[in-house]
């Protein structure tokens, strides 16, 4: 990439946040509930700390001139790198297949009773090749107008909600460890970031801006567990899109004007976003284990086949028992 076309410290950061936010706000928190119960919250607390370590070493790394590929031939040697980003490739890829799911979730559980998964494939992988295609800075401009839509689909969700709030439902036990065991790998919004090295405008205190905000997200993640927990008590259980349920559960929000799907809508973006990103960084390493600098097209298409063949048959159900151990 050309050095006018770097990528900001504030747009990395943003892409930072929306990229996790996107999971984090809407399928942890009841993912977080199947072991540990309604103290999830403090199964996030332990995941963020864990994730904030990960991103610190991420961080740290991105400082680097180099892109992950050149330094990792230096470092070990090119068999080495290219096994450490087919690894990168595979990860990048069962996350892409998560990420489908979800989106999938999201749209039969809100919009549409009965959902043609090829409807949503189709689009999804087309957009996927724009990402491949576009300039890697013109996406993370767009991110810094998604980033508003954030902040307004979460308070437009949490402060009708407040009065709700009851902290005595966070008495229930839960395995709090398994729960962090079980979904560890959703909080991996760190490694993404790899496929960035070298593209990045280094500006001063960059590590300390980016671990600033990223504080402030995992606190601002661990607050809303908690909220969902405390809003829907017992009840969480059956309530699997977080912030979209705490929305369609609030009188104001979902009576007056129907204000839930202006949330739908916005998490629905999110989650694009990620899947878009996710099949990028997927893209990006095969190109470097693959060594021959093919057009996006080409490795996109039997990329294409292996998410639709993953998401139409039950691979895609035995994901989460293989990933959380038999949940």
């Amino acid at each position: 990439m050309k050095e006018q076309k770097k990528i900001s410290t504030r747009q990395i950061i943003i892409f930072y946040l929306i990229y996790t936010f996107a999971i984090k706000f809407v399928m942890l928190p009841h993912l977080l509930s199947l072991d540990s119960g309604s103290n999830g919250w403090i199964s996030a607390i332990i995941g963020s700390v864990i994730e904030l370590l990960v991103l610190f070493a991420v961080v740290s790394y991105l400082k680097g001139e180099e892109d992950i590929y050149a330094d990792l031939r230096k470092k070990t040697t090119v068999v080495g790198a290219k096994i450490i980003l087919f690894i990168l490739f595979t990860f990048f890829m069962l996350q892409a297949v998560l990420t489908l799911t979800h989106t999938q979730d999201v749209l039969g559980s809100t919009i549409y009773e009965n959902f043609e998964e090829l409807l949503l494939v189709i689009p999804m992988l087309l957009l996927a090749i724009y990402f491949c295609y576009a300039p890697t800075r013109s996406v993370f401009r767009s991110g810094e107008l998604f980033f508003v839509l954030i902040i307004v689909g979460l308070g437009l969700a949490l402060l009708p909600a407040i009065d709700k709030v009851n902290f005595n439902e966070l008495n229930m036990r839960g395995d709090i460890l398994r729960g962090v065991l079980n979904n560890l790998i959703f909080f991996e919004g760190a490694l993404i970031l790899l496929m960035f090295r070298g593209d990045i405008k280094i500006e001063k205190h960059f590590t300390k801006k980016f671990m600033s905000w990223a504080v402030v997200g995992a606190v601002v993640f661990v607050a809303f567990v908690a909220i969902y927990y405390t809003i829907f008590g017992p009840l969480f259980i059956y309530k699997p899109l977080g912030v979209i349920d705490i929305a369609g559960q609030n009188s104001y929000i979902s009576q007056n004007g129907r204000l839930d799907w202006i949330i739908v809508c916005i998490w629905f973006v999110l989650l694009v976003i990620r899947f878009g990103m996710l099949f990028f960084a997927a893209f990006a390493s095969m190109r470097y284990v693959s060594h021959v600098r093919f057009q996006p097209a080409i490795i996109v298409f039997p990329l294409a086949i292996v998410i639709y063949v993953l998401f139409a048959t039950d691979f895609v159900d035995l994901l989460p028992v293989w990933l959380g151990g038999g949940r």
